[in-house]
This record gives structure tokens, C-alpha cells and sequence, in this order.
């Protein structure tokens, strides 16, 4: 059998899937596509994106990426246990233009049906739909309030962007009780409330600022180097989840959490 670039190939060691494998430095293996992002859940479900800023074309696939469909906002998919979307923004590299819950994307079904995000959510975002490269930095409220209240999102989609923007990833995870993987945070230049409430009331995902007991693989904003900060970029980002620090975390610092960060 033909294996296509768009099929997604799964490997296992005992009964736990593979995310990535690496010969040497380089990476040979990723069970994600790399240019779009994968919603997989425990079973079909139906999902709703949310989006204000003008110039976005969205597009998903429930057939990996063999059919193409564009969707606006407001509209909801078809049910699948794997959904996948992809996007080009020929303005401001955003989804949003407002801090507002009323932002956030909708994720049939409850709690138990478990939603795994896999993917750069850069690629709803490129120059092109289909683009295989990152070319551009985000715009402000980019992402603010995706997954604000999405109980079942368990693990987190991958933040690579090195510069961040204001308002950028504010309240993006907020509510999400279930999320026990959470991303890595590489950049080194955060502006003004880019993470204000990123992870408040994420109850299951818990940080320690010691590597002790369950709190193994370290977390640390940037993830290498130095960072900068502006006014107010961490406020409340991990309040009332569930470890033992859930103050303010501070830049260029090492904590702890129960899952490798994506």
C-alpha cells in the first residue's frame, strides 16, 4: 500500500501511541499532519468555530484531508471522531477581534467524550490554505477564549510562536477541567496579557515548582532563553487549577507538571 502525504500512521510501544519519533535531532515521525490541526475525540462529535476577524477562510475534513469544505462562523461540521481544519487569513493574523468569551468554539457532547488537539493552530491562520510553512507572527487576541469552557479538551494543541501579541492566548483554556496536557511556551517576547487567564480553573493540569513526586517534566516560559515581559502578561494564568503553585508564574523560571508539554 501507497502511504499519501496527508495519512496519518500510528505506532505504538505496548499500548501507548507514539506522538513523535526522532532520528538523532531530527524528526522522523509525528502522528499530526504537519500544516493542520487534528480535533480527535473518543467518539463523533460536531464542532462550531467562532470568529470575528474579516479576511479568515476556514476550511475542515472529515475524511483526512481527501475532501475539503469551507465553514464560517457559527456553522458546525459534520460529526467525526477526527476532525480537521485548516485556514488562511489575508488580514491580521487573528481569529478574533475582541476579548470575549463569546469567542469561544463549540464542542459537542460532554466531559466523557475526551478532545485531543494536535497540530500548530498557526496553520488556521497561513499566507495560503495548504501553506506548508509559518511565515508570519501572530496578531493580537489571535486565539483569546478558543477553548474557553471545553471540558473535555484534554490535551492542548502545540503554541510554537516565538513572538507573542496583547491578548493573544487570554482565558484560551479557561474552564477546561479536563486538560491534563498542557502546551510548551517558547516565546521569548510575551506582550501586555498574552496569558492573563490562559489556564484559570483547569482544574486537572497542575504545576509544582519542584520536581517531586508526580511532577516530573519540567515547564518553563520561555522554553530556552531569555524572555522578556510587558505589564500584567501572567495574571491569574494559573489560578485555580489544580497543583500546588497556582500564583503568577514568573519568566525565565523551570516548574514542574505531570505531562510532557506539547
Amino acid at each position: 500500500m501507497k502511504i499519501g502525504s496527508n495519512d496519518i500512521i500510528k505506532y505504538y510501544v505496548g499500548n501507548s501511541e507514539v506522538d513523535k519519533i526522532y532520528l538523532g535531532s531530527e524528526l522522523v515521525y509525528s502522528k499530526t499532519p504537519t500544516n493542520v490541526v487534528v480535533f480527535k475525540s473518543d467518539s463523533p462529535r460536531t464542532i462550531k468555530p467562532k470568529f470575528t476577524q474579516s479576511g479568515v477562510t476556514l476550511q475542515y475534513s472529515i475524511d483526512n484531508g481527501s475532501t475539503w469544505n469551507n465553514i464560517s462562523s457559527g456553522v458546525t461540521t459534520a460529526s467525526s471522531d477526527e476532525i480537521w481544519f485548516r485556514g488562511r487569513a489575508t488580514g491580521a493574523k487573528s481569529l478574533y477581534t475582541s476579548n470575549s468569551s463569546s469567542n469561544a468554539w463549540v464542542f459537542s457532547g460532554n466531559a466523557s467524550n475526551k478532545l485531543h488537539v494536535y497540530g500548530d493552530l498557526r496553520y488556521l491562520l497561513c499566507n495560503n490554505l495548504g501553506d506548508n510553512t509559518i511565515t508570519f507572527n501572530i496578531a493580537s487576541y489571535c486565539f483569546s477564549y478558543m477553548f474557553n469552557g471545553c471540558t473535555s479538551l484534554t490535551t492542548a494543541p502545540s503554541l510554537p510562536a516565538t513572538t507573542s501579541a496583547t491578548y493573544c492566548y487570554t482565558s484560551m483554556f479557561r474552564g477546561c477541567t479536563a486538560l491534563v496536557t498542557a502546551p510548551s511556551l517558547p516565546a521569548t517576547t510575551s506582550a501586555t496579557y498574552c496569558y492573563t487567564s490562559m489556564f484559570r480553573g483547569c482544574t486537572a493540569f497542575r504545576v509544582s515548582t519542584t520536581k517531586t513526586g508526580s511532577y516530573q517534566h519540567a515547564w518553563r516560559i520561555p522554553t530556552s532563553g531569555e524572555g522578556t515581559t510587558a505589564s500584567n502578561w501572567n495574571t491569574y494564568m494559573l489560578l485555580d487549577t489544580g497543583g500546588t503553585f497556582t500564583g503568577d508564574p514568573s519568566i525565565d523560571t523551570t516548574y514542574y507538571v505531570e505531562n510532557p508539554p506539547v
